[in-house]
């Protein structure tokens, strides 16, 4: 099989990944190719069966957005200012030498993913992601690359407030009317990404209540926040399969997971829907046993 090992441009040459070069190179007939995150392309990705990611949930959050499907090992390596709340291995427990080291880990997950289901559905958790699109008013749709936990709709001029007109679908799957709306912007969040930004907005009593509520949703459906309206609106909160923002500001962006932004201006309308092509994330302190 054909693997990639994905890590911080500073970790590319350490010790670590030259042993776990060394170790495929004698010991496997797996296919490696080591990658920066900062030098990814989709061409580069294509034909990989799995990835190994080497750092923090930044660098495997930068790994999705070039991906449609995919097996995802995390491996956190621990550094300061990083966190792993997605990374299912960590080399604070890892060792690279000797019975159970990381590389016998990683090949025995290799070994398994294609032949043994029991294995895949104990070890691997699906992941939902939302897709976007802003339709210019120009006439041009303008993919956005898809969000592992939100998209942050808003002005991008600090201190100016968002202005827009807003239509989510209801339970019936009738579009709301578009209501016009005057806030700090709005975001649409995965159930993973609830436990980031959304969190932080919302109340205790507001958070369990909502999370109560998300899981008992369909797949397709996602949360929405509109932050700090400032008049009284009807669509505040919720859950839908499909928000529509037609902007009435010149200079509005759409950030995904805190990362990229693309541009929209008044009279585009962003249109934010959840993606068909979830992502399966090794989970955390999965037993070996039996295939080491």
């Amino acid at each position: 099989m054909r693997f990639a090992v994905i890590c911080n441009e500073e970790f590319l040459h350490s010790p670590q990944i030259e042993k776990i070069v060394d170790y495929f190179q004698d010991h496997s007939h797996h296919s490696l190719e080591i990658m920066a995150r900062n030098n990814l392309h989709h061409r580069k990705l294509k034909g990989i069966g799995i990835y190994f990611v080497l750092g923090g949930d930044g660098t495997l959050f930068t790994l999705t957005h070039y991906l449609k499907k995919g097996f995802i090992v995390g491996v956190h390596t621990c550094q300061e200012n990083s966190v792993g709340h997605f990374m299912g291995l960590s080399l604070s427990t890892e060792t690279f030498s000797g019975k159970n080291c990381l590389q016998e880990k990683m090949e025995a997950i290799l070994e398994n993913i294609a032949s043994n289901k029991d294995f895949v559905k104990r070890s691997f958790s699906q992941y939902h992601r939302l897709k976007g699109k802003i339709k210019k008013a120009t006439g041009i749709n303008v993919p956005i690359e898809m969000a592992f936990n939100e998209y942050a709709l808003g002005n991008n001029l600090f201190g100016r407030p968002s202005k827009y007109a807003l239509s989510v679908l209801s339970d019936n799957s009738i579009p709301s009317s578009k209501e016009w709306q005057r806030s700090s912007g709005v975001i649409c969040s995965t159930l993973q990404g609830m436990s980031g930004w959304s969190k932080n907005i919302l109340t205790g009593e507001q958070y369990k209540s909502l999370m109560d509520q998300y899981n008992k949703t369909r797949n397709s459906e996602f949360f929405y926040l509109v932050r700090e309206p400032m008049h009284k609106i009807e669509y505040r909160i919720g859950f839908t399969t499909r928000l529509t923002l037609i902007s009435d500001m010149a200079g509005g962006i759409v950030s995904h997971d805190g990362f990229n932004e693309v541009p929209f201006d008044r009279n585009d309308e962003v249109v934010v829907e959840g993606s068909h092509y979830p992502l399966k994330l090794f989970r955390k302190d999965v037993d070996f046993t039996g295939i080491l």
